[in-house]
C-alpha cells in the first residue's frame, strides 16, 4: 500500500511539472496588464490590473479568414498575475484577450525560430 502511494505521488508530481513548464523553444512570453474605464476620464485615474485569465496568439494571415471566430483559430494560455507563455512556431501573430480583441501593432509580435519573443502589453477597454 505505501509503494502505492508514493507511485501515485511521483506520478502525479510529474504530471504536475509537466503541464506548468514555461520552457518553450519559440513563442511568446510576456506580461498584461489591463482596465475597463470611463474614456473620458483623465487617463491617470485609470486603474490597470495583472491580467488573469486567457491570452490568445493568432497568426496574422488567420484574422482574414477567421469571421470574427479569432479564438477558434488562436493558440492560448493561462495569463495568472499578468504573466503568460505561449509556445508558437515561427512567424507573426497578434496577442489578444477576450475583452480585447484589438489586431494592430501595438497587439503584433513576431516569433523567431528557437526565441522567445518577451513582451509587455497595457491594454484598456471604454466602458
Amino acid at each position: 500500500m505505501k509503494n502505492y502511494f508514493l507511485i501515485t505521488l511521483f506520478i502525479s508530481l510529474a504530471i504536475l511539472f509537466a503541464c506548468s513548464s514555461d520552457n518553450i523553444q519559440s513563442g511568446v512570453k510576456g506580461h498584461i496588464e489591463f482596465a475597463e474605464a470611463d474614456c473620458s476620464m483623465d487617463q491617470s485615474f485609470w486603474l490597470y490590473n495583472d491580467y488573469n485569465g486567457m491570452v490568445y496568439a493568432i497568426h496574422k494571415d488567420s484574422v482574414n479568414f477567421s469571421a470574427g471566430n479569432y479564438t477558434e483559430y488562436a493558440d492560448s494560455a493561462q495569463a495568472i498575475n499578468g504573466n503568460f507563455t505561449i509556445g508558437l512556431n515561427p512567424g507573426y501573430y497578434y496577442i489578444f484577450i477576450e475583452e480585447y480583441q484589438v489586431f494592430n501593432t501595438n497587439t503584433e509580435v513576431m516569433v523567431q525560430l528557437n526565441q522567445v519573443t518577451n513582451k509587455e502589453f497595457r491594454w484598456h477597454k471604454c466602458m
